[in-house]
């Protein structure tokens, strides 16, 4: 299923057109997709930037903390930590900041437990 973050706020909402702005899988390759405001992100690169995140190597992934994220529209003066983004996207400001990826993990990890 499809989750939408509305102000600080992810809730869930099915749409069969969606696709991942970092890797531009649909939301029928991908088990779900969280959607912020202008952009959307599947459970697998939620979890490729996990490992970035915790020091593991995720082809592809980019540092992007010149740039501002595209959930939250946060940058470090604003006291995010990392922002990233894919080389293969097609959106060039698909980014995502350390906050957000924590929120959407949650969610992601809250889905899981109500699928089983």
């Amino acid at each position: 299923g499809g989750n939408i973050m509305e102000g600080n706020h992810i809730m869930n909402r099915r749409n069969r057109n969606l696709s991942c702005s970092f890797c531009e899988k649909s939301e029928s390759e991908v088990r779900n997709i969280i959607q912020g405001p202008s952009v959307h992100i599947c459970n697998e690169c939620v979890d490729a930037c996990g490992k970035v995140l915790s020091g593991e190597s995720a082809p592809g992934w980019i540092d992007a903390s010149e740039d501002r994220c595209s959930f939250c529209g946060r940058d470090h003066s604003m006291g995010v930590h990392t922002i990233l983004g894919h080389t293969d996207s097609h959106r060039a400001d698909a980014r995502i900041c350390n906050e957000c990826l924590k929120l959407c993990a949650e969610v992601l990890k809250e889905e899981h437990k109500r699928q089983k």
